[in-house]
């Protein structure tokens, strides 16, 4: 098992330096109701989704009431360790709903490593930005050295940023060698 999807990787993408630097080995805490000033609040709206709905399982779906509503997988999730998904919202203890409220707004993770793929979406480092011609993308250090997209110091959250980054400073490299080359544009 592990965490991945958009949100792993912006988060990698802020902390990459931080999480090279660790071994990729970090305690990471999520809170899953931004909105809730506290785990109290959480616990009060819960509270009165359980006086509201005896009956319903509190497996069914996270309640109405939460802001955002947790998608079911997530939901369930969550339950583990906490409450027994199948007992009706009635039976449910106030302490019990306490410790969920406590798990949703922090909710801890623990990071062991990178997959086993050892797949890198996010990199960090490389060539400094001030040794490069932004304009051409030619080392200031190296003359007739280009360079482009992440071998530059360039770190950029997902969502296509990257992308972008590689496909401009590939542009402007190109123009760059054929300028260093003679052949002008």
């Amino acid at each position: 098992s592990g965490w991945s999807g958009p949100a792993a990787l912006k988060a990698s993408a802020f902390g990459a330096r931080a999480l090279s630097s660790s071994k990729y080995k970090a305690a990471i805490y999520v809170d899953w109701l931004p909105s809730y000033k506290s785990a109290s609040a959480v616990y009060d709206s819960l509270l009165a989704f359980k006086r509201d709905n005896p009956r319903m399982s509190v497996g069914k779906a996270s309640p109405d009431s939460l802001k955002p509503k947790l998608p079911r997988r997530l939901w369930l999730k969550l339950l583990e360790g906490a409450v027994d998904e199948g007992r009706p919202w009635g039976e449910v203890k106030d302490r019990d709903v306490q410790a969920l409220s406590a798990v949703l707004k922090r909710t801890p993770l623990t990071m062991t490593g990178k997959s086993t793929n050892k797949e890198e979406f996010v990199t960090a480092g490389g060539i400094n930005l001030k040794e490069v011609d932004l304009k051409t993308m030619q080392s200031k250090v190296s003359p007739g050295l280009f360079s482009v997209g992440e071998c530059n110091d360039i770190d950029a959250v997902t969502g296509g940023y990257n992308f972008l980054n590689c496909w401009t400073t590939g542009y402007a490299a190109g123009l760059g060698v054929a300028r260093y080359l003679g052949e002008g544009t």
